[in-house]
């Protein structure tokens, strides 16, 4: 069940959300509700469970799980962007690399996040690299994934690529943006939801 109290509204996944409630909580709730709340004209969206528990009605904002992975190039913006998603909640899991090593392969960080993206509907993967592309490639191999990449310019291409193509991972080019800029990227779009046009949802699955 979806209520926006006016705002825009998202559409998720009973099961995600249960599965959310039941690795937060105990007991079951009386009843379950989410709430998608758009923030001014910014195109952040933030999902909250809404329960009842002993009488008193609870509010409490859902984290999306994340996914990231860099090669050497991509390792110091990495660690950043880990501090940042920390910080915001999020549930961050550091597919590698732990150190940096000059001569480390993308794919071995890649693919990995990549198939486990693929498996849970409801999780987002950060790739980084130099330039992004390799990266994204890589994980463009894995059935179900949707890739884009991000090195720089309108933030729209961000919000289109969750709005109207579901993407499911972001690639980043280090080496063309600051810390800075690749977290405002990051932000918009985790907090960014499909749209789930007809036209869109047809034409993905469309895709092999």
């Amino acid at each position: 069940m979806i209520l926006s109290y006016g705002f825009r509204s998202v559409i998720v996944s009973e099961s995600m959300v249960l599965a959310w409630y039941n690795n937060d909580h105990e007991n079951g709730p009386d009843f379950l509700t989410v709430v998608s709340v758009q923030y001014g004209n910014t195109g952040h969206t933030y999902m909250f469970l809404r329960y009842l528990r002993g009488g008193l009605e609870v509010c409490t904002r859902m984290k999306k799980h994340v996914s990231i992975a860099s090669d050497h190039a991509g390792f110091t913006l990495k660690e950043a962007l880990i501090d940042f998603l920390k910080d915001e909640g999020y549930e961050v899991d550091d597919m590698g690399p732990t150190l940096l090593n000059p001569t480390d392969d993308y794919p071995d960080y890649i693919l990995p996040l990549a198939k486990k993206v693929a498996l849970r509907k409801d999780s987002f993967g950060i790739i980084i690299g130099g330039s992004g592309q390799g990266e994204a490639i890589a994980a463009n191999h894995i059935h179900g994934i949707r890739a884009v990449v991000y090195y720089g310019g309108s933030l729209d291409i961000i919000r289109l690529s969750r709005e109207h193509n579901d993407a499911n991972i972001l690639s980043l080019g280090a080496r063309f943006l600051s810390v800075d800029e690749a977290w405002d990227a990051v932000r918009l779009w985790l907090t960014t939801s499909f749209s789930h046009a007809e036209r869109h949802v047809r034409r993905i699955e469309k895709l092999p």
